[in-house]
């Protein structure tokens, strides 16, 4: 009598609507696979161009009597035709309403309009500020060095980098490099000998 009530049931069957459900299915499945295939193939886009994109950045060095100013080209691709812009907003230590402006910087910022360079990859090129670095921080002027990057297809925006700021963190003179280096030792041998102070 079972099997009578099975072939019954499997006989009642709109097959038609069975096959309309399966193809339903099979064409759902498909959709997320294609989706999920254009999603791999935009990953693996971006990440082509990330590693086929160059990437510049700069920042300030602090030398004996000046300043450079670094311009970094951090990935494994030629920066051709970079537009570099720099500005000055910098104020007198002693006088904050007046402005200062650093010597020949006028001269550089009118070289800069006229040039492009090209940056090959991870390589610089350096520009000379003249900001004495190794004065008294408090005698150093507030205020920022703007520089704006681009190259023929990106805008990497504008950077803002401070003279008392990176000449505190590129100090080198003597005093302080051995205090420094006397420091680090001494953490080292507590350390070593697993033993901890906290003052």
């Amino acid at each position: 009598m079972s099997l009578e009530c099975i072939t019954f049931s499997l006989s009642n069957i709109d097959w038609t609507a069975v096959g309309a459900i399966i193809t339903a299915l099979m064409m759902v499945a498909t959709f997320i696979t294609v989706y999920q295939n254009k999603q791999q193939v935009n990953e693996l886009k971006r990440q082509w161009d990330l590693e086929h994109t160059p990437y510049l950045s700069c920042q300030l060095i602090a030398k004996s009597d000046h300043f450079l100013l670094r311009i970094l080209n951090s990935s494994n691709t030629t920066a051709n035709n970079v537009n570099i812009k720099i500005d000055s907003k910098l104020r007198n230590p002693k006088n904050t309403d007046v402005e200062l402006i650093p010597y020949k910087l006028d001269e550089l910022k009118k070289f800069l309009k006229t040039q492009e360079f090209v940056i090959p990859p991870y390589e610089s090129v350096y520009f000379t500020i003249w900001i004495t670095p190794y004065k008294e921080i408090e005698n150093l002027p507030s205020g920022h060095i703007s520089v704006t990057l681009k190259d023929s297809l990106t805008d990497f925006g504008t950077f803002y980098l401070s003279p008392q700021n990176f000449a505190f963190a590129s100090f080198e003179k003597e005093n302080i490099g051995n205090s420094i280096v006397n420091a680090i030792s001494e953490v080292g041998r507590k350390i070593e000998h697993k033993t901890f102070f906290f003052k």
